[in-house]
């Protein structure tokens, strides 16, 4: 086996003192393949933190990119590695480094669902406001696929709601627990409300937060009753 073999297998097996070794025996670990993916790639990828730290620590590049610009954080991010996430951004990993797409590292956690991972993201810099090549930002992407905690965290943080559908609003809420449900009535225009409640209404099975709207629908006044007032 070469020395890279002996890092490959170190990463697989998590087992960072032979991967220590294997860097100590003359294993350049800079080095990518020919998809520019590095050992740090696969590590942050595969969540071996012990390997991250030891790939650093051997003078690696953090934010080395393979040929569709993926960075080490991206695939921590995407699989939802927040203890790498965290180490790669205390070794000064970019956050803001975008893929051939124009996601950052914030768009692959939103669209998983890995809540710690992009509250990690968010607590190391503003990362909410970010695009991709079609202008979605990661509050857009957590919509999407269905994670409401996620979309709440990033509107927290002060994503832009002027940048959100109605579409996407009605994802959120269709996947909404009736806490997060009594949490987005704080962002959801109230014209928007009714909207969403007559579409949530058509789908099956109901929604559990369609009975957060009709709570507020019934505490709503009704509208004066005109006819008693008016002149024969």
């Amino acid at each position: 086996m070469t020395p890279m073999d002996h890092v490959r297998l170190a990463i697989m097996l998590d087992d960072s003192a032979a991967l220590g070794q294997a860097i100590s025996d003359g294993a350049d670990v800079r080095v990518a393949d020919c998809n520019g993916v590095t050992a740090l790639h696969a590590a942050a990828s595969f969540g071996r933190v012990q390997c991250v730290r030891v790939l650093i620590d051997a003078g690696v590049n953090v934010d080395a990119a393979t040929d569709d610009y993926t960075t080490p954080l991206h695939l921590a991010a995407l699989n939802g590695t927040e203890p790498c996430v965290q180490v790669l951004l205390r070794a000064g990993a970019d956050l803001d480094l975008r893929d051939v797409n124009g996601r950052s590292a914030a768009h692959h956690a939103a669209w998983e669902g890995h809540l710690e991972c992009l509250r990690a993201l968010l607590d190391h810099g503003p990362a909410e406001r970010a695009h991709d090549m079609d202008r979605f930002t990661p509050a857009k992407f957590a919509a999407a696929s269905g994670h409401t905690d996620c979309f709440l965290l990033l509107l927290d943080r002060g994503s832009g709601i002027d940048e959100l559908d109605r579409n996407d609003w009605v994802a959120a809420w269709r996947q909404a627990t009736p806490d997060e449900a009594a949490r987005l009535l704080r962002y959801t225009a109230e014209p928007l409300l009714n909207d969403i409640r007559r579409s949530l209404r058509r789908m099956k099975p109901l929604p559990r937060s369609v009975a957060v709207l009709d709570a507020m629908s019934a505490r709503r006044p009704a509208p004066a009753r005109l006819s008693g007032l008016l002149r024969p």
